[in-house]
């Protein structure tokens, strides 16, 4: 078997397996085979991450990694190697899949740290039973060990194998990805993400399955921690692997709109919601479903069935089936109702929107009407607002429930273009802020708050990414946006190369700055949208207009005159230049950006709805955590989170937590 599995002989490993060779025997009986295989792997991407890992080819990432060094590293490999970069691969919101060995101190734990009282804490990470299931599954190490070398047939073999399908075909599209952006061969990377893309097809078609057979079952699946895969969850896998596709099934997304909604019905309407959120003892009526209220009133008809049924047939042996027994759902008090709706994902999404349209008002009014020299009450209530805005972008920040850590937390909420305006727009609140409380900086103050009102506008769009018409025309946008921003690039060669030549032949020596930039940048830029210039023949010249020597600071210095006070510059030469610019600029390249416009649409709504699909999770995942309570009453849940227990703030701000109690934010459903 291991001479096989090292040759790459898949349909030799095939038939061994099939003439009852065990797998689990193979592998895990000796300690040592899974080791061995590693120390025998090809000359493959994993094997040079190793070696890295392990510093035997220098510090340099881009340095070519010599045959003695891979022979070096090759009897050094262990299993503690391979688990730290599959851990690297997989993301450090998974735990490692091989753990460290047990030392002989006859203690029943895996980590032991001392107290702040000088005696030893010891955390009991897991049984003895689940950590050794942990550490050695036969079908996940032989799967992960074909993966890791992008070995597509000895994969499908030892997929099967696997008991956990789902996560096992996730985790392999994760470490493929990953790898292929990792490696610097187009060839190798082409592979990497062909088999991570039939690997993501793969669990579609097992939870499709899963789906079709039972639903509530399969949603279970995708929530459901897996031990065998860095105790993660399926759709955690699916997300980070950026796996578009498996996200965007019936499935997964019935199981996001339940989330959404909380322990609200997905079938009630969102006027009635609303009025809820107003009029909330409305929810002790028929109103306002609850799902729990569905369950049991579903519960309560199956049961009037049977009962009819037994009624109308005579009861006999042969009628007699065994019940399967439902687990009994208590009915929801007042108490619970009233949590149930302002905690739902739904609700506080609903009235962040309400808060935010209103704290767009009232900075509107401060801007336009009650902007004074003493800051007024309306002006007091918008900074004290701000302050809460800030407060929850902060625990957003420090919000690390995988423990990441805080450099990864902050590049994660960095790559979101929603929290880069965030940013910009609390920057900019707070400089304005400071500018308006001086004297001498009042009114530019002032202009740094109307240039942040339009950033914080712009931060509005974002509230349409979960509509499913909307939706997708926001991130149309966003694709464009990037387009325009390189396209502009382009243009400017044009604007400038005729705008600098433009000034030179019509002025001569214009020192003033202001008037260089309008000449030079400013209106052959408005020349794109129709805007004729009247200085560039003699037909509209007045001397009038001008300024001769360029002294008067509001009229632009005159051409170069001749005797007569006629402006000297060849006429035909401004005219030519200005038909040519006219061919390139707007029509040419305008003509450019409206196609490539097009493409982008085309290109971008054709996976529209499965990128819109992608990110719901994330605006669900965000709400989901998110405190009830919206800006500024959300400074009440910031308090609370504050004046925890000391031991509690540490759980939450300084990850203290054991594996045992490590749930994703869709554990419950």
């Amino acid at each position: 078997m291991r001479l096989a599995l090292v040759d790459n002989k898949p349909d030799f490993v095939s038939l061994l397996l099939e003439n009852g060779v065990i797998l689990k025997d193979f592998l895990i009986k000796d300690n040592s085979t899974l080791c061995e295989l590693y120390q025998k792997l090809p000359n493959c991407f994993f094997l040079k991450k190793l070696v890295k890992r392990m510093k035997l080819a220098g510090s340099s990432r881009r340095q070519a990694i010599s045959r003695e060094a891979i022979k070096e590293a090759r009897e050094k490999i262990s299993l503690d190697k391979v688990s730290d970069e599959v851990h690297h691969l997989l993301g450090k919101f998974t735990k490692r899949i091989y753990h460290q060995p047990l030392k002989d101190t006859g203690q029943c734990a895996v980590g032991v740290e001392p107290s702040q009282h000088g005696s030893q804490e010891i955390k009991v990470l897991s049984t003895f039973k689940d950590l050794r299931e942990a550490q050695r599954v036969a079908g996940r190490d032989l799967f992960l060990w074909a993966v890791v070398q992008n070995n597509k047939e000895l994969a499908e073999i030892a997929w099967d194998q696997c008991g956990d399908c789902i996560s096992a075909a996730l985790a392999a599209s994760k470490i493929l990805k990953k790898m292929a952006q990792d490696v610097n061969d187009a060839d190798d990377s082409q592979e990497m993400l062909e088999l991570a893309s039939h690997y993501e097809d793969r669990a579609i078609g097992v939870f499709s399955e899963c789906y079709k057979n039972d639903e509530v079952r399969a949603q279970k699946l995708l929530v459901r921690v897996s031990r065998y895969w860095g105790r993660t969850t399926c759709l955690r896998l699916a997300l980070e692997a950026d796996d578009k596709n498996f996200v965007a099934q019936s499935g997964v997304q019935d199981l996001l709109t339940k989330i959404w909604c909380g322990e609200l019905s997905v079938n009630n309407p969102v006027w009635r919601v609303l009025v809820c959120m107003v009029f909330f003892p409305l929810i002790y009526t028929k109103f306002l479903a609850f799902r729990r209220d569905e369950v049991t009133q579903s519960k309560t008809e199956k049961e009037k069935e049977k009962n009819k049924t037994r009624e109308e047939e005579p009861k006999s042996p042969s009628n007699d089936e065994p019940e399967h027994s439902e687990p009994n759902v208590e009915p929801l008090n007042c108490w619970s109702r009233l949590v149930g709706l302002y905690c739902a994902p739904q609700v506080k999404f609903y009235g962040n929107i309400i808060s935010y349209f209103a704290f767009l008002s009232l900075f509107a009014v401060v801007l336009m009407v009650d902007f004074q020299r003493t800051p007024s009450v309306g002006e007091q209530l918008l900074y004290s607002w701000l302050f809460t805005l800030v407060c929850e972008e902060i625990r957003q920040l420090l919000h690390d429930p995988d423990h990441c850590g805080f450099y990864e937390k902050a590049k994660v909420y960095v790559k979101e273009l929603w929290n880069i305006l965030d940013v910009i727009s609390i920057l900019l609140f707070f400089l304005g802020f400071g500018f308006r409380l001086t004297t001498k900086l009042f009114y530019p103050g002032k202009i740094i708050l109307c240039i942040d009102f339009v950033v914080f506008c712009l931060r509005l769009m974002a509230i349409f990414t979960i509509n499913q018409t909307l939706g997708p025309k926001i991130i149309i946008v966003k694709k464009m946006m990037k387009d325009i921003f390189f396209f502009m690039f382009l243009l400017s060669i044009w604007v400038v190369a005729y705008g600098v030549a433009k000034q030179g032949i019509l002025i001569h020596n214009d020192r003033r700055m202001d008037w260089i930039v309008r000449g030079a940048i400013y209106e052959p830029y408005l020349i794109i949208f129709g805007s004729f210039p009247e200085n560039i023949d003699n037909a509209g010249f007045d001397i009038n207009s001008c300024s001769i020597n360029g002294t008067d600071p509001m009229k632009p210095k005159c051409p170069v005159l001749n005797e007569k006070e006629m402006p000297a510059f060849p006429e035909w030469l401004t005219i030519i230049m200005l038909c040519v610019y006219l061919l390139f600029a707007n029509i040419l390249l305008l003509n450019l950006l409206i196609a490539i416009f097009d493409y982008t649409f085309h290109e971008v709504h054709d996976n529209t709805d499965k990128i819109w699909k992608f990110q719901r999770y994330q605006l669900i995942k965000e709400f989901y955590s998110r405190p009830a309570p919206p800006p500024p009453f959300i400074i009440i849940s910031h308090l609370s989170i504050l004046f925890k227990p000391v031991n509690q703030w540490k759980n939450i701000f300084l990850s203290v937590r054991t594996p045992s109690d490590t749930q994703t934010e869709f554990s419950k459903v």
